[in-house]
């Protein structure tokens, strides 16, 4: 993950990024907007929409937005936008032959859903080279849950009811006052060319319910359906996700519900005692079990209002610096800045937290659900 930018524009200013495309259609990508309307249990700070509040989107998150969007798909030239905000993510371009800025634009070929993953391209390979050999299935390489592809994933592109989970799930948990931490994701257009090229490798993927949803997939597309196809028949539409980096992906401890309770932060989520009764706040590894159990409860409240229907497995394991300011406020980020620090009145303590990712499944009700939630 990336550190925070202090130079990133307002929120919605522009409300989106253009990305011209070689097929002379216009790709967009959706910046942060002000929420349509203020909740009436919220107290808005100052003039701000509620979305430009600092209870709303972090500075973390307008960052990591600015990054997604401004991927661009074809061209080896930047957006004004890209020039005046030059980070990670800004420099890479998904069409460049060659370079730093190149990415490898590839199907998701394991697990069970369709989808697009963009990638950082090794030094040894061009894009030509890594789409061409790494893009389609390889016996022995691609398997049924793993397919390991050189160079580090930086993104996912999903469409259809998925992609409307992704997004829907990123701004509600920032609606509700960052309720756990949620990696962003964006709305994004994709020219309907490219997206076909793509598909067409995942004929033959390493599960055979990734093979079918990607029929499936490409069905839909060509037939034009309004679920994946913008009106004019030219852009395929969804959610381009941020892929987290750094973070523990999925550990093992976390994918059955008895694996949960064998935690010791269990215990705070099981004792009817206070808090302040059974753990001792000044230790460390107890704050530490505070967090856990927090982001625990959240977490189901979130994944019960999207009926999350595959949860374990997707759980993630990141750790965030924490520390009080001279207001009083408890903040916590990935990086803490220079100014953060003159404003911390405690130690910066870094703490693991739950990450809830790949949101993708969810809205599904009326489905068995694979979670943690419990009667």
């Amino acid at each position: 993950m990336s550190s925070v930018s202090d130079g990133s524009l307002p929120l919605g200013d522009p409300p989106v990024v253009e990305h011209p495309t070689p097929n002379g259609v216009t790709e967009i990508a959706q910046r942060l907007v002000q929420f349509p309307f203020t909740p009436p249990d919220v107290k808005l700070k100052e003039a701000d929409a509620l979305s430009a509040s600092k209870d709303w989107f972090t500075k973390h998150d307008e960052n990591e937005i600015d990054q997604l969007d401004s991927l661009d798909f074809y061209a080896d030239w930047f957006t004004k936008h890209d020039e005046n905000e030059i980070d990670q993510l800004d420099s890479l371009d998904f069409y460049a032959a060659s370079g730093p800025q190149s990415v490898g634009v590839v199907p998701k070929l394991h697990n069970t859903s369709a989808g697009i993953e963009i990638y950082e391209l090794p030094s040894t390979l061009s894009k030509e080279a890594f789409e061409k050999t790494e893009g389609p299935y390889r016996p022995g390489v691609t398997k049924k849950y793993s397919n390991k592809r050189s160079g580090k994933k930086v993104a996912k592109f999903k469409v259809g009811t998925m992609a409307q989970s992704g997004v829907a799930c990123f701004y509600v948990s920032r609606l509700l006052g960052h309720l756990v931490e949620v990696p962003p994701a964006t709305y994004r257009t994709m020219d309907i060319q490219e997206f076909e090229k793509v598909a067409e490798q995942a004929r033959t993927t390493g599960h055979p319910s990734c093979t079918e949803a990607w029929g499936v997939l490409r069905s839909m597309v060509k037939s034009g359906s309004s679920k994946v196809v913008l009106p004019d028949g030219k852009l395929v539409f969804g959610s381009l996700a941020q892929n987290p980096r750094g973070e523990n992906s999925s550990p093992e401890d976390y994918w059955t519900r008895d694996a949960i309770r064998g935690h010791s932060f269990y215990k705070v989520l099981s004792s009817k005692a206070p808090v302040a009764n059974i753990l001792n706040l000044n230790d460390a590894k107890c704050l530490q079990d505070v967090a856990l159990a927090q982001d625990m409860t959240r977490g189901v409240i979130l994944d019960s209002i999207f009926r999350q229907v595959d949860r374990l497995g997707n759980i993630s394991i990141a750790e965030l610096q924490h520390y009080v300011t001279n207001k009083g406020k408890v903040k916590w980020d990935h990086k803490v800045s220079d100014k953060d620090k003159t404003e911390a009145v405690s130690p910066i303590l870094p703490l693991k937290r739950i990450m809830y990712k790949d949101n993708d499944d969810g809205m599904n009700w009326g489905m068995n659900s694979i979670s943690v939630i419990t009667k």
